[in-house]
């Protein structure tokens, strides 16, 4: 008899005890799924990301080509106007006739 109220008082210590390892392991497990779903988003963002990076360095490229071309643009018009002046070319050869 003591032997079944010592196993019952036992039981009694226990069984709550499984209901939080239960409790506990359901939390786990939703944790789980959680973090599973943000390694999915987070692979996501990575992949448009890197397109938006590719992007950036893209534009930055052209842009700077752009910016090279500006420079040198401005050179060379600044060089035509140093011929320009060294030649001194009348006016009347500017304006051309039509036929």
């Amino acid at each position: 008899m003591l032997i079944l109220n010592t196993t019952a008082y036992c039981h009694s210590f226990l069984l709550p005890g499984y209901f939080w390892v239960f409790q506990v392991l359901q939390g786990i497990e939703a944790a789980t799924n959680c973090v599973d779903d943000m390694d999915e988003w987070l692979g996501i963002f990575n992949i448009k990301l890197r397109h938006m990076r590719e992007d950036i360095q893209s534009i930055e490229t052209r842009n700077n080509k752009l910016e090279m071309q500006s420079v040198n643009n401005r050179a060379l018009i600044e060089e035509l106007d140093k011929l320009l002046e060294r030649l001194r070319v009348p006016s009347e050869v500017w304006i051309l006739p039509l036929s």
